[in-house]
């Protein structure tokens, strides 16, 4: 974050100008679908059209990824998404402990390649089974890494990463955008982890990035910066046109800044290689990693190239954008192109803030219960009011903020701890009760 573009206006009402690919991918980018033209007024009959079009190409979409299945339950989906949130730090702790340590661990160096030919070569995969197996073979070194002194033991990960395993036998979880460059910068803001069975893609921002703390996205936790959207968004919620929404600024040019070398671009590149029609994409995170869940989500939904809906899943993520952003959140969920499930738990201040009535939440929230005493799951979704207004949640949590109420952990053992309310509910239906009937059994078939 504190490498700035001079280049770039970090006023601009333009998101994402920058982002391209190179010129030999086929690949239309986030600024394709950003226009920085004036849109001409388009007539009731066309924006029907349009409309139907866009509910055609989903379908289509749909249709060419036969192989994908949406998950039984809401249990299996929120536990999938909180397992490898949890798998990515702590792989993202792995190589923090690898970086310190005075002699190579064994098995790390020759999986990830880290030599001076490794970036022009293929990235490496890194799979469960191996992430494991160099916990197993490295414990005495990492029991003396200042990484795991105020987190985690080696015992405990390598205890949930066989957790993990157990859980998902079979299904060959592996890390696919490895980059030996950054690892040895000490730089992990995310990973891509592919699951073949599936046939599942899931982008996971590391919640342990440091750069997350930093007083650079902190003393922007108020400000916000507009955002001019596509052509393609021009629907109307109470008869009001969508042309900009309003993002969190400091979780905004986190993603965005950079020019060729943004985060964010260098997402889309990475995912390029391995996402097929046949395969959906998942985005999570935890806390402000949760926040860049929520905006990468968004923005990639608007994108051809990527099979519909996207899946956003965030634990304790904070707000990222204001009502507009919702309303555009929500026509965007409303054409099937984009789902959300937001965890929250009333021991968690995280999700309330920023605490201003410029911000509010998008997609569907689930809060839980941290007790041992089973609480049923609440519900909410920001429906329009008859008065075209939001309504907003009536959760406000008013404690202070414990990190030990906020971390990964709490939240899966969380899930965990509702796992009999959750296996009966459905996020598809839960949509479709709350009025949004755009996913369907029709958009999963059998293996």
């Amino acid at each position: 974050p504190n490498n700035k573009n001079p280049n770039q206006n970090q006023n601009s009402t333009e998101p994402y100008p920058h982002i391209t690919v190179p010129p030999t991918s086929k690949h239309q980018t986030m600024g394709n679908y950003f226009s920085t033209e004036t849109p001409e007024p388009v007539k009731p009959e066309e924006e029907a059209n349009e409309a139907a079009s866009v509910i055609q190409n989903v379908w289509k979409k749909k249709e060419q990824g036969a192989e994908f299945k949406w998950p039984d339950n809401l249990y299996l989906e929120l536990m999938d998404m909180a397992e490898t949130d949890q798998m990515v730090g702590y792989v993202a702790l792995l190589f923090k402990a690898a970086r310190e340590a005075k002699e190579p661990f064994k098995g790390l160096q020759s999986i990830v390649g880290l030599s001076e030919s490794a970036p022009n070569a293929e990235k490496p995969k890194l799979t469960l089974a191996q992430i494991q197996s160099i916990v197993e073979d490295n414990k005495e070194a990492l029991s003396k890494s200042a990484a795991f002194s105020d987190v985690t033991t080696p015992q405990d990960m390598l205890d949930a990463l066989t957790k993990i395993s157990n859980r998902t036998s079979g299904r060959k979880l592996a890390i696919v955008n490895l980059n030996p460059v950054e690892l040895a910068r000490g730089d992990m803001p995310y990973a891509i982890v592919k699951d073949d069975k599936l046939k599942r893609i899931t982008v996971a921002f590391n919640s342990k990035n440091s750069a997350l703390k930093s007083d650079w996205i902190l003393q922007r936790s108020y400000r916000q910066r507009n955002v001019k959207l596509p052509r393609a968004l021009k629907a109307k919620i109470s008869g009001d046109r969508i042309t900009h929404v309003k993002q969190h600024e400091g979780f905004s040019l986190y993603l965005t800044r950079g020019g060729v070398n943004s985060l964010s671009n260098q997402i889309i590149n990475d995912l390029l290689p391995v996402l097929t029609p046949k395969y959906k994409l998942y985005v999570t995170g935890h806390g402000m990693a949760g926040a860049l869940a929520t905006l990468l989500a968004f923005h990639v939904a608007f994108d051809s190239t990527i099979p519909t809906p996207v899946s956003c899943v965030t634990l304790g993520s904070p707000r990222v954008g204001d009502a507009s952003f919702w309303r555009a959140s929500y026509l965007l969920e409303i054409s099937g192109k984009l789902r959300t499930c937001r965890i929250v738990t009333d021991s968690d201040t995280l999700p309330t803030i920023p605490a201003s009535k410029d911000y509010a939440h998008a997609g569907y929230q689930l809060r839980l219960s941290p007790s041992s005493k089973l609480v049923k799951p609440q519900e909410y979704y920001p429906a329009v009011k008859d008065d075209g207004s939001l309504r907003k949640p009536a959760f406000q949590s008013t404690k202070k903020f414990n990190a030990s109420k906020s971390d990964p952990q709490t939240y899966l053992e969380c899930i965990e701890m509702n796992q009999e309310a959750l296996v009966e509910l459905d996020l598809n239906e839960l949509y479709k009760q709350a009025g949004v009937d755009a996913f369907s059994a029709a958009d999963a078939v059998d293996e």
